[in-house]
């Protein structure tokens, strides 16, 4: 599912046309969403938030 709050609801798959793919978490999203996003991953970025929210938490 794509992160674009009009679009949550659509589900997508990656052998759909105009789907773009995070090359790291292998997430979906809508090509335009995410090129609107500079190609940042959205999954990405909050697993990072999360991970470094823990690193901080546990000192």
């Amino acid at each position: 599912m794509c992160d674009d709050q009009d679009k949550r609801d659509e589900v997508i798959f990656p052998f759909s046309e105009n789907v773009a793919m995070c090359q790291k978490c292998l997430a979906v999203f809508h090509a335009k969403c995410f090129d609107k996003r500079s190609s940042k991953c959205p999954r990405c970025e909050r697993r990072q938030r999360r991970n470094s929210q823990r690193f901080t938490d546990d000192e």
